[in-house]
């Protein structure tokens, strides 16, 4: 009986482990980041209250941050320099999965006079190449999606909006999230193996778009998707 017990808990601390890796990012930077601090955090581009995966001191240019995941993940960091504000110097958003070997490079000199480096080469990660690709096809349409090219809103002397500029950049709000939404469904078609394209469809799926649409999309996925922590958050989402 002894032995069965043992055996047991054998079997169940190996299953464990094969359920989690590890993954590795290590980082390079130019001298004037030493001695600031780089922080690892969950999401895409989401502070998630603040939660914090791991940390690590930059030393000679250079940086090492670690976790375990069983799917890949969406992961950010923040590169802060002036430890005693908190000032982000750099943000990264990007996803890894088990077993990757993430290098990440900023080449750009840290300057507290101008705004925060936001460009960075993101190499190991296979999962993240295809991140990259869907970046590449949405940044025709962000400044359309940040409201960047908008005029200030007008206002009457009581303050209130102008009810006709208003309507408009309303209009041209949806406008923007159609094309996005197209856009990915564009992605997740022609990458039904991606992650990313279980990401993107999460998306969607939160936001309760035409459901018939989804579940059209949700088919397409690779049956390993679908068996994924996310793939089932995504089933149960669209089956409601």
């Amino acid at each position: 009986m002894k032995s069965f017990v043992l055996l047991t808990a054998v079997l169940c601390s190996s299953l464990s482990l094969f359920a989690q890796q590890n993954y590795t990012i290590q980082g390079k930077l130019p001298a004037s980041y030493n001695g600031g601090k780089v922080f690892l955090r969950p999401g895409i581009g989401s502070n998630k209250q603040y939660q914090q995966l791991d940390s690590a001191i930059i030393q000679n240019g250079a940086f090492k941050l670690k976790g375990s995941t069983k799917d890949p993940v969406g992961l950010t960091i923040d590169v802060t320099v002036d430890t005693t504000y908190g000032m982000v110097a750099a943000t990264k958003s990007f996803f890894i999965a088990a077993g990757d070997k993430m290098q990440i490079v900023i080449k750009q000199a840290y300057d507290p006079y101008k705004e925060e480096v936001n460009e960075a080469d993101v190499s190991g990660s296979v999962v993240n190449k295809d991140y990259d690709s869907y970046c590449t096809l949405i940044k025709p349409i962000l400044p359309c999606l940040n409201g960047e090219n908008e005029a200030p809103m007008l206002v009457d002397e009581n303050g209130k909006a102008d009810a006709t500029q208003f309507k408009e950049q309303e209009e041209r709000k949806q406008k923007c999230k159609a094309q996005e939404e197209l856009l990915q469904q564009q992605f997740i078609t022609a990458h039904s193996n991606s992650y990313v394209s279980l990401y993107l469809l999460s998306l969607q799926a939160q936001q309760q778009t035409n459901i018939s649409s989804l579940q059209k999309l949700y088919n397409t996925l690779s049956p390993t998707l679908k068996q994924t922590v996310l793939g089932k958050e995504v089933a149960k989402r669209i089956a409601k």
